[in-house]
């Protein structure tokens, strides 16, 4: 045993030995609820200076509901911050901290579902004003669609994908249950759905996508979640805001 492995077992067990009387448990509550003010408005400040300087740029590309997950070139925004501050706390369900037509792309893989229909279209909306006239924006989700089909034929080599996925599922209704309830999911969409929400929101050309394809050039290669022949069971959904957006 090393000297700092000796020092780090008398510190652990000291606070082991504090936390057993009433007055050391609230003292050290108090001592980490202070740490944690201060990181919050540690990482709120870097939040605010990074996002009046992401405002300041023209070519903004923003993955929303990103977790951890970096797209090289692309701004990662999540309504969780990580402790490093590499993702921008953001509710993409609220109004974004960026001007109209600020951004040239916005991503956002495996969130819709995250949130309710309603919390959807404000979020289809919020991305509407902040794109530039002519941007892109991708939705990958699950398809409905394609797990009714799945469900239907009982594929078994689909079922054990599933499972290698680290999924339990006993048969093909566990498959498509999981992906309804898995992961706080809220609403699964078919294209029609998805199509209609982001017309309603004034995008145009709206059209299905494959996993890592796109016919426009800023979404190539933005898929990161690969599931391997579980793909086929992922809507992806591009459309781009129209260049003339005040004509009558």
């Amino acid at each position: 045993m090393t000297g700092w492995d000796w020092m780090h077992g008398r510190v652990l067990a000291a606070g082991a030995q504090i936390r057993r009387t009433p007055v050391g448990r609230a003292a050290l509550d108090v001592r980490l609820e202070l740490r944690q003010r201060w990181l919050d408005l540690r990482l709120a400040r870097h939040d605010r200076l990074q996002i009046s300087q992401l405002a300041q740029r023209g070519d903004l590309r923003l993955n929303v509901g990103s977790s951890t997950t970096y797209i090289d070139g692309w701004v990662s925004a999540d309504v969780v911050r990580d402790p490093q501050g590499k993702v921008l706390k953001l509710d993409a369900t609220k109004p974004w901290p960026f001007p109209a037509e600020s951004l040239s792309a916005v991503n956002s893989e495996h969130f819709i579902e995250h949130i309710s229909r309603d919390h959807a279209a404000v979020y289809l909306r919020e991305a509407y004003r902040a794109l530039r006239p002519g941007a892109p924006i991708r939705t990958s989700t699950p398809d409905l669609e394609a797990l009714s089909r799945v469900y239907a034929a009982a594929d078994p080599a689909i079922l054990e994908e599933h499972r290698r996925h680290g999924y339990r599922a006993e048969n093909h209704a566990d498959l498509v249950n999981n992906y309804f309830y898995c992961h706080r999911h809220r609403h699964i969409y078919d294209f029609a759905t998805l199509a209609e929400m982001l017309a309603a929101a004034g995008f145009e050309r709206v059209q299905r996508a494959r996993f890592g394809e796109s016919e426009h050039e800023v979404l190539q290669g933005v898929d990161c979640h690969d599931g391997g022949s579980l793909n086929e069971l992922v809507l992806a959904v591009d459309a781009v805001k129209p260049l003339c957006v005040r004509c009558d």
